[in-house]
């Protein structure tokens, strides 16, 4: 005696097929935003401490003095490359950071407008690659940092105004 009850209709028969491959397309899909998603959260802290850590240099050696002895005031030599190269250096340690992706590192103000209890703003643009195309070419990352330039002795401390 056959059992009815327990074959299912001919048009039931692929239906566990069809669900089970929508399901880990939406999960692979959402695996790899969440891998992406990981992936730029990195690539921006590293963006954050390259620029912070540029920004705490630029603050103790806001320039190079000129110590040669034939120089007009304020005598002071331009220091913005050591500046960039501290964001470019800071971030080289890690493997997925490019420094060829680094667009635009800024300071401000120039190296002549730079003085005791003044600021400095150090400001990096990174543009962040996307490992899965599916999700577009890229982002840009951007941050800036602005700190207070350390008067020679004083340890940090500025007169009031």
């Amino acid at each position: 005696m056959k059992h009815q009850g327990l074959r299912k209709p001919k048009r039931e028969r692929g239906q566990a097929l069809v669900e089970f491959a929508v399901s880990v397309m939406l999960l692979t899909f959402l695996l790899l935003g969440v891998i992406e998603f990981g992936m730029l959260l990195y690539n921006y802290i590293i963006v954050v401490d390259a620029t912070d850590e540029a920004a705490a240099y630029a603050s103790i050696y806001p320039y190079e003095r000129d110590l040669g002895g034939s120089c007009v005031p304020p005598c002071r030599i331009n220091n913005d490359q050591d500046i960039i190269n501290r964001v470019i250096d800071t971030s080289a340690g890690n493997s997925i950071i490019r420094e060829s992706e680094y667009f635009s590192i800024t300071i401000t103000p120039d190296y002549l407008h730079r003085h005791p209890c003044g600021t400095v703003t150090v400001s990096a643009r990174y543009h962040h690659r996307f490992i899965f195309p599916l999700f577009g070419p890229g982002i840009d990352l951007h941050y800036e940092t602005t700190r207070m330039i350390v008067p020679p002795g004083a340890m940090g401390i500025c007169p009031p105004e």
